[in-house]
């Protein structure tokens, strides 16, 4: 799921490229998950844990 998602996000341009800010997050129903990929600049705000 993370590597869909990290995919999907830069297939897709999320977030400013000068900021390196993007967020992404995808939703699974049937498969019950939820994944997001962040970019360095949003890392330090929103970490994996959170």
């Amino acid at each position: 799921m993370k590597k869909y998602t990290t995919d999907l996000s830069n297939d897709l341009r999320v977030g400013d490229a000068e900021k390196n800010n993007g967020l992404t997050i995808v939703m699974c129903h049937p498969c019950r998950q939820i994944g997001n990929a962040t970019r360095t600049g949003t890392e330090l705000i929103l970490t994996d844990k959170i």
